[in-house]
């Protein structure tokens, strides 16, 4: 009986969900001819979320041809939360991008790291674009 119990749960069980995340920017340093950006969360392994977040990038309608092309892996993260933050106004240059442990994280330094592009009298226009979360992150 116990030997039927273990093999029970061996067939019935699941092996713990791995969700992988990654984030892909494309940008030069004169952050005023653009910037692409794509991520990837709840993927089953790295190479997935890498080659959504990629793919992402690369078709991103708003982004310049020859900014799309820049598009890299920047970071991958497990059960951690994604961020963008841009000024909305085209050919400004407040742009920033985080992954933190939580939403709230990850949208605070991805504004820090906007407002830090941003020009003197657009600090305050950065506002979030996109966000995410991968696994367990909320």
């Amino acid at each position: 009986m116990i030997r039927f119990l273990l093999l029970a749960l061996l067939v019935f069980s699941t092996a713990p969900a791995r969700a992988e995340g990654a984030l892909a920017i494309g940008v030069t340093e004169d952050l005023a001819k653009g910037f692409s950006a794509g991520w990837g969360a709840n993927y089953p392994t790295t190479k997935d979320a890498e080659a959504a977040a990629l793919k992402r990038c690369l078709e991103e309608p708003t982004a310049p041809p020859d900014i799309r092309k820049l598009c890299r892996i920047v970071e991958t993260f497990r059960n951690r939360c994604v961020s963008i933050a841009l000024d909305p106004k085209d050919g400004e240059t407040g742009t920033g991008w985080a992954v933190g442990a939580t939403r709230e994280e990850a949208d605070r330094d991805a504004l820090a790291q906007c407002r830090r592009t941003a020009n003197p009298n657009r600090l305050d226009a950065c506002q979030v674009s996109t966000r995410g979360c991968d696994g367990s992150a909320k």
